[in-house]
């Protein structure tokens, strides 16, 4: 089962993304996965919602599962994790991400919070 924080997360989504989440759990991740195809949508709905996104993965989806791939996105720590300059590093560093694997076919992407 995903994490606390990980079910918060989901509540403050749509129930169409809600939808299309996959749980790690058996992966060994107590997180919630969402497909590239509307990962842009999950982080600005996050992100409406006052969330601050500290990073993410990015997950194959395999015949028997999910593997983990070494692409990912992170931003640095800081005393003052809720600046409007750590919000637009957070955003920058996403943008690059998502442009970077936006064509991904059968890829998910976790959210750290």
């Amino acid at each position: 089962m995903a994490s606390r924080d990980q079910n918060r997360l989901l509540e403050a989504l749509s129930d169409r993304l809600k939808s299309s989440a996959v749980d790690l759990t058996s992966e060994g991740s107590a997180e919630f996965a969402f497909p590239v195809s509307c990962a842009r949508e999950v982080y600005d709905s996050l992100v409406d919602a006052k969330w601050l996104i500290l990073g993410g993965d990015l997950w194959k989806a395999e015949n028997d599962g999910f593997s983990s791939c070494p692409k990912g996105w992170y931003i640095p720590s800081s005393d003052d994790d809720f600046s409007a300059a750590r919000d637009e590093i957070s955003r920058e560093k996403w943008n690059s991400f998502i442009d970077a694997i936006s064509d991904y076919t059968d890829f998910y992407v976790t959210f750290i919070i």
